[in-house]
Parts: C-alpha cells; structure tokens; sequence
C-alpha cells in the first residue's frame, strides 16, 4: 500500500487503529472502554488527521490499495485485543519472537519466488537497501514490538493503541533535524493529540 498511495493517507488511516481496537474489543474480547476514553480518541484521531493534512496534498487515485491499509489496523485491533485478554502471562519477547519466527517461512518463499536470491546482492545499492531493510526490521518492527506487548500488559489494549498517535512527534522531529519548519497549526494539533491520549487515560 505504501507503494501506491501518499503518505499522509497512510497516516490518517494507521490512526485508526485504537478505534478498531475499541470495536473489536467490544464486540469479541468483552473489552470494558470507558465513553472519556472514545472521546480521547476521536480528539486524538482529529488532531493527527489535521497535523497531516497541513499543507499536504492527498492522492486517492490508489483508492484500493488504503483498503489494505485499513485491513492492517483492522488486524492490529485483534491482535492487541488477544494478547491483552490472552497473553498476559507471556513475556513480552516470547510473544514476538514467536510471532517473527512464524514469518520466516512465508517471507522465505516469497523472497525465492521473487526472484530476490539472483539479483546481485554483493553489489553497494543493494546492501544499502538491505541495510535499511534490516534496520527496520530489528528496530522499527522486532525491538518496537518487544516494548509494545509490554506497554499493552501494563497499560491495556486502548491506551497502548494510542502510540500510533505518537508518529507525527517522531516525524516532526526528523523534519526539524532536516531543517524543515513548523507552523502554528503544527504546534496546535500535536497540542490535540495529547489531550486526547490525556482523555484516554484519564482516570475518572
């Protein structure tokens, strides 16, 4: 999907995984969600929608392929939802190392069909792009995953969901470190944001 259509559609659209965590919860794991925590996330949901489109032009000439995207935070809600209501005496590192060495096989045979294996892979661009590959892979993914079950443990399913909502901080911060701006309607959405991850865990 992030091949066909904008970032900024991305964006808006990953936001709406603790809105699907909330309905699959409800209607599935007996998720308990208090109506303040709905408000956080709606208000949450808003603020990043306007962070993103500030001055940014979205394409939906690859309407299809945002479905993909939206199936994706549909299975980040099941997947939240199981290992807060069934895996709480899993470790955090058990859970995703299990779940990483369950892919091994399927990204195996995808990278031997493709074509992958006789692409000259000693040569510099592609050990760059192996590289990069590699570092979101640890980092961005294994690593992130390891400390996202343990936020969903301590936290629950609807708070931990919110971290998507914390993108748009690591976004603008590499912008400014590229020498990028940020403008006052920036400043104000990121504002909304944290009230609605304030609203989310708030306790009365």
């Amino acid at each position: 999907a992030e091949t066909r259509i904008d970032a900024a559609l991305a964006g808006i659209l990953n936001a709406l995984t603790p809105l699907f965590v909330i309905l699959v919860g409800k209607a599935f794991f007996q998720l308990t969600v208090k109506p303040i925590q709905v408000v956080g996330i709606v208000i949450g949901f808003l603020g990043l929608s306007a962070l993103v489109l500030s001055g940014r032009d979205i394409s939906f000439a690859y309407l299809g392929y945002a479905f993909l995207v939206l199936l994706a935070t549909l299975l980040y809600g099941i997947n939240v939802n199981m290992v807060g209501r069934h895996l709480q005496g899993v470790a955090a590192l058990d859970i995703a190392a299990l779940a990483f060495v369950c892919l091994t096989i399927p990204c195996g045979l995808h990278l031997y069909g493709s074509g992958f294996l006789d692409l000259p892979l000693g040569e510099k661009p592609y050990l760059a792009a192996i590289g990069a590959s590699a570092l979101l892979g640890v980092g961005g993914t294994a690593i992130a995953s390891v400390f996202f079950y343990v936020l969903v443990k301590r936290a629950g399913a609807v708070f931990a969901s919110t971290v998507t909502y914390g993108i748009p901080f690591v976004a603008l911060a590499w912008g400014l470190q590229r020498g990028e701006t940020i403008g006052w309607w920036q400043v104000v959405s990121l504002f909304i944001i944290l009230l609605g991850v304030w609203l989310v865990n708030k306790k009365n």
